[in-house]
């Protein structure tokens, strides 16, 4: 067999592992899924599991990895300058990301009304605050970011996923606008504080 070829049976399983396991998800708490069961499942030995995974945590943060690297793709092609009033891009950035969350929401909504099993939204908002604080060096090019500044990136991310969470919980009694506007309400919240702290609103993120 070419390289070629146990190349992409080696993709094609991966694939067939993580479906399942999210399958799984749907219907089986967390704690009760195990390797076995997958590979029964879609008739593969545990060698060939752990030729992918480590463990069931590994596949799982591999998971969510996944779908989180998806998520800050939406900001991969933004250049900011200090120059530029990033307010009005933000909000739109801050549209896109809820419109991604929305138009997937078979995923989003697994992860996050399973969080008390899964820990997604700590991991998420890791990944965000991550993130943030990569641009807010760039756009003030400084190498270390204000403390009181993280704290409230902290503060921002944890509201706005707890927003995500509820709306995810409660589609029936709150809208998807509704949640748009609850969340750029908290943002301007959030970027008032950081300008109140000396650092200026055209490079807050």
């Amino acid at each position: 067999m070419s390289d070629k070829s146990r190349d992409k049976r080696f993709i094609r399983t991966e694939r067939m592992i993580r479906h399942r396991f999210m399958e799984l998800l749907r219907t089986t708490p967390y704690r009760d899924i195990t390797i076995d069961m997958i590979c029964r499942d879609i008739y593969i030995s545990k060698n060939t599991f752990y030729a992918h995974y480590d463990n069931k945590q590994d596949l799982l943060l591999s998971v969510e990895d996944e779908w989180i690297d998806k998520i800050l793709e939406i900001y991969k092609d933004l250049h900011p300058t200090l120059n530029t009033n990033r307010y009005e891009i933000l909000l739109a950035d801050i549209d896109r990301t809820l419109e991604f969350f929305r138009d997937h929401a078979d995923i989003f909504q697994l992860f996050f009304t399973r969080d008390h099993e899964l820990n997604f939204v700590n991991h998420l908002s890791h990944k965000f605050k991550e993130h943030t604080i990569t641009w807010i060096k760039y756009l003030t090019k400084s190498p270390t970011v204000d403390i009181r500044v993280q704290c409230l990136l902290d503060y921002s991310n944890a509201g706005l996923l707890a927003l995500v969470k509820d709306w995810f919980l409660n589609q029936d009694r709150i809208s998807f606008e509704e949640l748009r506007e609850m969340v750029h309400l908290a943002h301007m919240s959030v970027t008032a504080s950081i300008t109140s702290l000396g650092f200026s609103s055209e490079t807050t993120p």
